[in-house]
């Protein structure tokens, strides 16, 4: 044995390399806790590298999973734990991941703690090399580890590229396991990467891959995923995502709420930010001899090479003089159109590509363009204008006026026209201010000249550009020019004016001139007609009140305030400037090398600039002075440097800042923007600079700089202060280029704090620029640019923030259009920045004529080129030639294959034109109609999203032009058509507001088709047109519906006016405009004083609680008016249908419907719902419900909440259709739909309730079954709520019917299923009775039963737990219930019902029924299935807090005896005794004089246990009730045993507040505000009753020590919360507070307090709590102060004597237990408590310490006798000594206090215990103890040993138990054969004992020899044994074991100096093993017995 444990001896190194398993087991056991106690830096760590491998690959497999323990630990401490990476990883993969489940998820928590300490790269490395081991359970250990790494990391840290490389090959593998691990990774990969994995995967086998796109599919509705788990090198990263997580969750809508509305941000051209292309060079050496070759062919080839490099967007300039020449010549003189048409598209490019560059060329390329418009081709006059509109661009005008009025003059026609169609798109494209009279003179002449032509297309054009021209100008230029032409002409020129589209007249200058408005503008504003106020749809008046006048802001001030530019000084000029600034000291001070020198002279400048005129102080100059010296912006002391940003940010804000200044200090600004104590004040000055001179050139120049510094924190930094300068100035005129390109830099870097901060730019950018900024990053990586789309993503919605900052914020300041929502900056279109392709010229006559070709083949290859052309031009312009009409042919297809595909295209065709699509509505929507009728379902389906594609980009208006849609509803045939064409326009109507008149045209054509639906012969046809019908009521009004029924046949007139007069009442509500009206006072109440009662009263219909929220932004339009109107779009929440649930119950019963019993949704049964749902609910409710975003699900529950108040019935009607609804909601994985859908429940089935309503079984099987399947959900919160649920639903349902459902949910696979139902079973046994077991009690019990094998520990104890609530119901009837069960499993169920408490071998009574009147009972319910039946029982509430409703679910309302809510207790208690049937129990008991006390505690225990409940109601009735009582002295009485408990429950109360109550509180106003005063009340009232207590000393002397320590502290703790403080009457409540511990000092058992509070002391000491010990000592010193009434008190008094020996002792422990500099806060406070003793005392006092044992050389002695030298002579005190007295004397002194009659049963339980836990006393102890639990009942006797070990709580339970039965047999304790107390025992005594024990239990007995050596040694060593002995207290007996260290002072004990037993010392060896023998045959014995 010694051999084997020879490793014990070996270090912790060695043993883990020991061979043998024990050694290794307790050296990973050492290690573990090594490591952690390690510092991480700790070279002990170096001496495990090379063990770390060896720790994962042990031999042993049981103790490799503590290896695996302890290198997780190493790793996560040690710094030097990656050097191990490379060789653990394959040993993890080698031994740990083809081995149990624990030990491989043991594996994986390794492998991602390396991720996270930053061996990402080589973990994951070596985990990809796993996916190719043979043995498969390795792989697929590999493949999740993989996967469980990228969910937590990302794709940032996890590269997937090498991994999608080995999925291709693994997705065919042999194994299932690896198989799937493969598409949980490909999966899991798609959440991150999205889309882009498509094309790594397309090579897989066609299974696996349809499986994954349908995984894919299901994906994309959670959304991208976000990392979650952040290694050590992105803390930054994790603090960022953790800081704006947080700032969404406190935002909310108040980014609406401040700040004047922006004017608009200029548009960013996205030319300026693309790169130039060279294409000179890339021309062919032989193109221009080439392109005038005399074949047109090898012209053609050479054109189009030349039309591919014209179409790149941007151009580098070059010399394009010989290019532009020889394009020019071939528009000009080739004779063939298709050249022609090539060379204008070259221009075209050429001219878009280079712009302004083109202008030299542009008059002579116009010049050909124009006079080439002879042709006559369709094609080639497209080419040409788009030629001749792109050159327009780079020139004006004035360039080619003449040119143009040349060709007017023309003598072709067509030239004419087309030169007058290309000047009205000149003019359009023209800003007003360009033109002038003397050049617009001669075209209108020219023009006028042909609106006279013969030729119809001529005059047509020359009116266009008149009318555009006029629309440019206004008729004040142009009308001098048309006053000869007659009426019809000027109307002509008119009509067209008013279709012209052109720049708005004065849009660049009005935001110039609108600051420089002259004071009077609100004058000129009130002239304005009130057609101008109608065509200005900006312009808002309020009623009521004018518009404040503006202050005069002239030109002059506003320049003034913009520094200009400024010379550089000389540095002579600069000295000269700060000589006669500053005076000589500062200047002296600033060069100074004494940094509290320079920081003087820079605090000096500081309160001199403050002072000093901003028109005398030396800007630059100081600027320079400050950079300048040794010192300068490199200056080594921060202090220093942050004083000097401080005034340069000083000097950009207040005096005249130059460029010329900024250029000096922004490089020294920079150096330190990454600095950690400068950095913050860097950034500063350099925003002050950007504001003060331009923000573009501060941010090209700080950026500039910084990107090019090697340092990346400086980088970093930069980086972020351009992000957040962004979206403080606007991007308005910053250089936007350099930006993207400065990203692309910070992309690059290798610093991640640089990458994300350029990721932060480049959000703060999207912002404004929107998602088209990807096009910029086109050419990055596909690992970047998946980065960008997720940033981009994430500004998904938002809007960019209004300029703070810069001349646009104060431009938007002065503004009088700040509060309109219209001038806020919005974010830039795209439609006008992508650059749109013309593809006219790819719709060419061959690919018309393939689409229409006969071979499907060649269709379907026309539709593939189609395809193409769309992709690659991405965005198009509206002429597409041809294309449309032979799309639409392609609707009609016979190949169905060909009509998806045709579908497919047209939604990507009208992606692509966007806005642009209203030009095609026309010709397609007539083909995507006629999809409808096909008879294949995914047809139709692909014609409804093309349908809605196209809807999107179009107005709903055009699709009732021209009949479309009534010659689609008028053939009958089409039944599909109806049916889907009759839904789409239902759903669309009803989501249109209004539609145009043409439209309603339209619309009033089909309202005959769709009567005829009305009364089709096909269901769904009738079904859908009648579902419409509300949908044309709505846009028609029902007077026109009901006149289209004058041609209908008499028969079909009844039928026609019924649905309308039943669909008139499903019309939603138009939105109303009341609300706006009334919200204007609002703005009124600002600017005019009017008296709140007046706006109250005028706003009567719509309540203000918008206007006060808005009452401190003055002005400003209250943001609750929106959602008011968005919330009155839903029309009817719920539709009442008469019998409509019955019916449906019906249509179930006879199986025409679905019953509603699935393990999964299917489409079916959703469908079914819908259809179910429809006529019940509005159609904004039902849009809500089954919306794909679970935030809709969440704005439906709440108008169902809302519901439940207004609609109550309509609730009821179709309560069967929510349920189902909700657990549809049950099997999605949103948490928060489920907390709000279970919180519905609830309220639902507590309204059902109130209203003794219940609910059927239909209703309930479609329900219960899925609620009990969330009942076993992993989050807790979710389970308890289920659980309250449960509860509920026996009130509403029979109970019997729940017990089916939930002995249903225990055939499950879910062990927390099973557990949680098995809960609610014993739940329900424990309430009701044994009864509720259906369909026997026999069949359920045995069912039960059978879950006590199982192998999960928590089914097993939870099915035991039933069995037991059983037996405590019927007794031991139930082991004949669950019949006969195996050996193992019945020892099991009959320890748990020993251990219940309940060992009667006879059946359990029913606990004594308390007389009660009989109860009505609701119609149709039998009593078993409700019983609402209390019991009478509390102990329950022990443990749980009950509210008073949980107590009891009987309706009082019947009963003559009062309820909780309104107790009397006068009449309670003075009310005689009346005879009532004993057939139910009330749940709150008459406690009358005349009746048991049981009954009188039962109610009283009830009401004290309801005032620590949860709800703040409960606990108020009970305080009232409480209140009641405490008024009356005679019944006071009755509390004085409870004063324990009413104090505890208040404590739990006061510790509530803290964990649940200001928790708790919402965010919204009013309930936030309800929320609050509810706290206040209850607390208020709370403490009213403390007070009373308090303040009544009969009950105050009542309260224990434990439970005055317990309240102490929870008021101390709740006192000093800032929260409270916070509170309305806050202060008032502290100072409450103060009362009740005033009172509780004054008047509670003194010896009590202070020992409290000495221990609570003793606590602050432990833990350090500063705060509260203050407030401890205060109280000792309160107590100091009446120590001399305690110790004296008045003879009336009830309060108990002070016992100053039960203190000393006290304060004697607790200078034993610290030292003496850890008594020094509390010293002073000690020495005043003791000499407050010695002065009322006097010598006495040393009287008071004769019981402490080691009081000789104790510190508290030394310190009495100083204190008593002060007042009494030496001699004196030395008369009295002070010895410390024996323990027998003590516990002699101790016997006579416990039987003294005077003492309270507090204090001799107290001295009980103090007996029990001495070694000496335990068995008289326990003899007294039992005396006293027969003479004291009622008390509680675990209080006195509550913080004793469990096992000593055992033995003393044990040990009474014993002690009965031997009083039983008439045994006393002096039978016994040991001697306990009163003698020694001996060795020899010890000795017989053992021999006399082993004898008795057949041990067998030591030999003779052993004994008598084992006597020798023990005789050997008597004299030690005495000694130890003495100095054990004469602890010489055997006895029970000790309660030695258990802290009884905390227990409710008072403990002396006597009880703190020191350790028994050592003898010899032999004497500890005598001891440790004789305990293992005890434990041997009570095994046995």
């Amino acid at each position: 044995m010694a051999e084997e444990d020879e490793w014990k001896k070996l270090s912790t190194e060695q043993k883990v390399q020991h061979k043998a398993w024990k050694a290794r087991a307790e050296g990973y056991k050492e290690c573990i806790r090594n490591f952690k106690m390690w510092d991480e830096t700790s070279p002990e760590f170096n001496k495990y590298l090379g063990l770390m491998k060896k720790f994962v690959t042990d031999s042993n497999e049981l103790i490799r999973i503590q290896g695996l323990e302890a290198a997780l630990v190493f790793v996560e401490n040690a710094n030097v734990a990656k050097k191990t990476c490379g060789e653990v990883i394959p040993g993890i993969i080698l031994k740990c991941f083809n081995s149990k489940p624990r030990m491989k998820e043991a594996g994986i928590n390794l492998c991602l703690m390396y991720i996270e300490i930053d061996k990402n790269e080589l973990t994951q490395e070596e985990l990809v090399k796993g996916f190719s081991n043979k043995q498969p359970k390795v792989a697929t250990a590999c493949l999740e580890a993989v996967t469980i790494a990228i969910s937590l990391f990302g794709s940032k840290v996890m590269q997937v590229k090498p991994i999608l490389k080995e999925i291709p090959g693994l997705a065919d593998h042999r194994d299932k396991n690896v198989r799937e691990a493969v598409k949980a990774l490909a999966v899991e990969i798609y959440k991150w990467v999205g889309s882009a994995i498509k094309a790594s995967l397309q090579n897989i086998n066609p299974v696996m891959l349809k499986e994954l796109e349908e995984e894919w599919t299901k994906a994309e509705v959670s959304g991208r995923s976000t990392q979650t788990r952040f290694m050590r090198s992105q803390q930054d990263l994790k603090e960022k995502m953790e800081a704006k997580q947080a700032a969404v969750s406190a935002g909310g809508d108040a980014g609406n709420e401040g700040g004047a509305v922006e004017e608009e941000q200029p548009e960013v051209d996205p030319y300026d930010l693309l790169d130039p292309v060279e294409i000179l060079s890339k021309l062919p050496k032989n193109f221009y001899e080439q392109i005038e070759a005399k074949k047109w062919q090898e012209r053609k080839e050479m054109l189009e090479l030349c039309q591919k490099l014209c179409e790149n967007p941007k151009i580098e300039n070059g010399d394009y003089g010989d290019l532009v020449k020889v394009l020019k010549k071939v528009v000009s003189k080739d004779t063939n159109v298709m050249l022609v048409t090539i060379a204008a598209k070259c221009l075209a490019g050429l001219a878009k590509g280079i712009r302004k560059k083109f202008h030299p060329f542009a008059n002579l390329c116009t010049d050909a363009i124009l006079e080439k418009f002879k042709e006559k081709k369709p094609n080639v006059v497209a080419g040409l204008q788009e030629a001749v509109d792109a050159i327009y661009m780079s020139t004006n005008l004035q360039g080619i006026s003449e040119t143009c009025i040349e060709y007017l003059n023309s003598k072709n026609p067509a030239i004419k026209e087309q030169t007058g169609l290309f000047l009205a798109r000149a003019f359009s494209k023209t800003k007003p201010s360009a033109l002038t009279k003397g050049t617009i003179k001669p075209i209108i002449q020219a023009l006028l000249k042909n609106i006279d032509h013969s030729a119809p297309n001529v005059r047509d054009g020359s009116y266009k550009a008149l009318g555009a021209l006029l629309k440019l100008v206004g008729e004040k230029m142009v009308m001098p020019f048309l006053v000869d032409l007659d009426n019809l002409k000027m109307e002509k020129i008119k009509e067209y004016s008013g279709k012209a589209e052109v720049q708005p007249k004065g849009a660049a200058a009005s935001k110039q001139t609108k600051p420089t408005q002259p004071q009077n503008a609100g004058a000129s504003a009130s002239t304005e007609t009130a057609a101008d106020k109608v065509n200005d749809p900006k312009k808002k008046v309020v009623k009521g009140g004018k518009k404040k006048p503006k202050p005069n802001k002239n030109v002059a001030s506003s320049e003034s305030s913009r520094p200009a530019e400024e010379p550089v000084l000389s540095e002579i000029a600069v000295e000269d400037q700060i000589a006669e600034f500053l005076s000589a000291e500062v200047i002296a001070q600033l060069s100074n090398s004494n940094w509290k020198e320079r920081l003087e002279g820079l605090q000096n400048i500081t309160q001199k600039l403050k002072l000093a005129d901003v028109k005398t102080i030396p800007c630059q100059a100081l600027v320079k002075t400050l950079g300048s010296g040794k010192q300068g912006w490199k200056d080594l002391n921060f202090n220093c440097l942050n004083e000097k940003f401080a005034i340069v940010k000083n000097l950009a804000e207040n005096a005249k800042f130059s460029k010329t200044s900024g250029d000096i200090c922004l490089t020294g600004l920079t150096d330190k923007i990454g600095d950690v104590k400068c950095g913050k004040a860097s950034k500063e000055a350099i925003t002050a600079i950007a504001e003060a001179t331009s923000f573009a050139w501060v941010s090209e120049t700080l950026l500039e700089y910084a990107i090019s510094h090697k340092n990346p924190k400086i980088q970093s930094e930069s980086l972020n202060w351009l992000s957040n300068a962004i979206k403080e100035f606007g991007i308005a005129g910053a250089n936007v280029k350099m930006f993207i390109a400065k990203i692309k830099i910070g992309f690059a870097a290798t610093n991640p704090a640089v990458r994300t901060a350029a990721f932060s730019v480049m959000s703060a950018m999207t912002l404004y620029i929107g998602a088209k900024i990807r096009m910029f990053f086109e050419s990055e990586k596909p690992a970047l640019l998946q980065q960008i789309d997720a940033e981009i993503e994430k500004c998904k919605g938002e809007s960019p923030p209004a300029p703070i900052r810069g001349k646009s914020s104060k431009v938007s300041a002065d503004s009088e259009e700040e509060e309109d929502e219209e001038d806020a900056p919005k974010e830039i279109k795209f439609d006008d920045l992508v650059t749109r392709v013309n593809i006219a010229d790819k719709i060419t006559d061959s690919l018309i004529t393939k689409l229409a070709d006969k071979n499907w083949k060649m269709r379907k290859e026309a539709l593939e080129e189609v395809k193409d052309i769309l992709n690659e031009a991405k965005f198009i312009e509206p002429t597409i030639g041809e294309l449309a009409p032979a799309m639409k042919l392609r609707l009609a297809d016979s190949n169905k294959i060909l009509v998806t595909t045709a579908l497919a295209i047209l939604s990507q065709l009208s992606t692509s034109l966007g806005p642009h699509c209203k030009v095609h509505v026309k010709t397609i929507a007539p083909g995507l109609v006629g999809v409808l009728a096909d008879s294949k379902p995914n047809v139709r389906q692909a014609g409804l999203n093309t349908m809605n594609q196209w809807s999107e980009n179009t107005n709903l208006s055009l699709w009732f032009e021209d009949e479309i849609m009534s010659d689609a509803l008028s053939v009958q045939k089409h039944t599909f058509l109806r049916i889907e064409l009759l839904n789409w326009l239902t759903e669309k109507l009803l989501s249109t507001p209004k539609i145009t008149a043409s439209a309603k045209d339209g619309l009033q054509a089909c309202v005959k088709h769709l009567y005829s639906c009305c009364e089709d012969r096909t269901g769904d046809v009738r079904a859908k047109a009648q579902a419409a019908l509300p949908a044309f009521i709505y846009h028609l009004g029902m007077d026109k519906m009901t006149r289209f029924c004058g041609k209908l046949s008499p028969a079909s007139l009844s039928t026609i006016q019924g649905l309308l007069e039943k669909a008139k009442d499903l019309v939603p509500a138009r939105k109303s405009k009341q609300p706006n009206k009334a919200a204007k006072p609002v703005a009124v109440e600002v600017e005019i004083e009017i008296p709140p009662t007046v706006v109250q009263e005028e706003n009567k219909p719509a309540k203000t609680a918008s206007a006060k929220a808005k009452a401190s932004k003055p002005g400003k339009r209250a943001p609750s008016s929106k959602k008011q109107q968005d919330d009155g779009d839903f029309g009817p929440v719920l539709i009442k249908i008469p019998n409509g649930k019955e019916q449906r119950m019906k249509d179930e019963q006879k199986l025409r419907t679905l019953k509603w019993i699935f393990d999964a949704p299917r489409d079916e049964i959703v469908v079914q719902l819908k259809t179910q749902m429809t006529p019940c609910v509005g159609s904004g409710l039902f849009a809500e419900l089954f919306h794909a975003d679970f935030q809709h699900h969440l704005k439906a529950l709440n108008l169902l909440t809302q519901a439940l108040e207004n609609q109550w019935d309509e609730t009821v009607g179709m309560l069967d259709l929510i349920l189902r609804w909700l657990t549809l909601r049950f099997y999605e994985k949103n948490t928060t739909v489920h907390m709000k859908c279970l919180e519905y429940v609830k309220s639902v089935f507590v309204k059902l309730d109130s209203f003794d309503l219940r609910i059927t079984d239909y209703e309930a099987y479609a329900f219960i079954p899925h609620l009990i399947t969330k009942i076993g959900e992993t989050k807790e919160n979710i389970r308890k709520d289920v659980h309250a649920i449960m509860h509920q639903i026996t009130k509403v349902y029979p109970a019997g019917k729940v017990f089916s459902h939930l002995m249903q949910g225990l055939v499950t696979k879910n062990s927390r299923q099973i557990t949680e139902c098995l809960d609610e079973i014993g739940h329900l046994i424990t309430t009701i009775g044994i009864d509720v077991c259906q369909p026997t009690p026999t069949k359920a019990l045995r069912e039960v039963a059978s879950h006590i094998s199982n192998r999960d520990n928590s089914v097993r104890s939870a099915a035991l737990n039933v069995l037991v609530c059983a037996y405590n119901t019927c007794g031991d009837v139930v082991y004949k219930f669950v019949g006969k069960l195996n050996e193992k499993n019945m020892s099991m169920l009959e320890e748990r019902i020993k251990r219940s408490g309940k060992f009667s071998n006879e059946p359990l009574q029913a606990p004594a029924k308390v007389e009660a009147k009989v109860l009505k009972l609701p119609s149709k319910q039998a009593v078993p299935d409700k019983p609402k039946i209390y019991t009478g029982d509390t102990s329950s509430l022990t443990k749980k807090e009950h509210d008073i409703a949980e107590i009891s679910d009987i309706d009082e309302s019947d009963f003559k005896l009062p309820e909780l809510l309104d107790t009397n207790c006068d009449d309670l208690l003075n009310e005689p005794d009346v005879e009532i049937p004993p057939r139910f129990v009330s749940g709150i008991h008459e406690f009358r004089a005349s009746r048991s006390s049981e009954n009188i505690d039962s109610t009283l225990n009830i009401i004290i246990s309801s005032l620590a409940s949860s709800d703040i109601d409960t606990c108020l009735k009970s305080i009232h009730q409480l209140d009641e009582v405490m008024k009356s002295t005679e019944k006071r009485e009755l509390l004085k045993p409870r004063v324990d408990q009413i104090l505890t429950s208040s404590c739990i109360q006061f510790r509530m507040a803290a964990t649940r109550f200001f928790n708790d509180i919402p965010v919204e106003s009013n309930d936030r505000d309800k929320a609050i005063l509810g706290i206040v009340s209850l607390y208020k009232s709370l403490l009213s009753i403390d007070i009373t207590i308090f303040k009544t000393p009969v009950l105050a002397v009542c309260a224990t020590q434990s439970c005055l320590q317990d309240f102490i502290q929870a008021v101390v703790v709740f006192m000093i919360d800032k929260r409270v403080e916070g509170l309305p009457n806050g202060v008032r409540i502290i100072a409450i507070l103060n009362i009740l511990l005033a009172d509780l000092l004054a008047n509670a058992n003194p010896t009590s307090v202070l020992c409290a509070l000495l221990q609570l002391l003793h606590c602050s000491l432990e833990n350090t709590w500063t705060v509260q010990m203050d407030l401890y000592k205060k109280c000792i010193w309160k107590v100091i102060y009446l120590m001399k009434d305690f110790i004296s008190p008045a003879s009336n008094s009830p309060r108990p004597i002070l016992q100053p020996s039960i203190v000393l002792a006290d304060l004697h422990q607790i200078q034993l237990a610290f030292t003496s500099k850890q008594l020094l806060p509390i010293s002073k406070t000690f020495k005043s408590l003791v000499l407050a003793f010695c002065q009322i005392l006097g010598l006495g006092v040393l009287d008071e310490v004769q019981n402490i044992v080691g009081i000789e050389s104790s510190d508290l002695l030394q310190v009495i006798t100083k204190c008593l030298k002060g007042n009494h002579p030496t001699s004196a005190i030395e008369s009295h000594p002070v010895k410390s007295k024996s323990s027998s004397e003590i516990h002699k002194k101790e016997n006579l206090g416990v039987s003294n009659g005077n003492l309270t049963p507090e204090v001799q339980l107290s001295l009980i215990a103090k007996k029990v836990s001495n070694y000496d006393l335990t068995k008289q102890g326990l003899q007294e103890l039992y005396d006293f639990k027969q003479q004291h009942p009622n008390i509680d006797i675990e209080a006195g040993f509550r913080n004793v070990p469990p096992y000593f709580l055992d033995y003393i339970n044990r040990s009474l138990q014993d002690i009965e039965q031997d009083r039983r047999k008439g045994i006393t304790h002096s039978d016994s054969n040991l001697k306990w107390s009163g003698e020694r025992m001996t060795a020899k005594d010890h000795i017989e004992h053992i021999r006399t024990l082993r004898a008795k239990f057949g041990l067998p007995v030591e030999s003779t020899s052993q004994e008598k050596s084992d006597t020798k040694v023990l005789s050997t060593n008597t004299n030690e044994m005495n000694r130890a002995d003495k100095l054990d207290g004469n602890k010489n007996e055997l006895g029970p074991p000790s309660a030695k260290g258990v802290d009884l002072e905390s227990s409710n004990v008072v403990t002396s100096a006597s009880n703190m037993l020191p350790p028994r010392p050592a003898t010899t060896s032999k004497m500890e093993a005598l001891k440790q023998r004789l305990e293992k045959i005890k434990r041997e014995a009570s095994k046995r017995t």
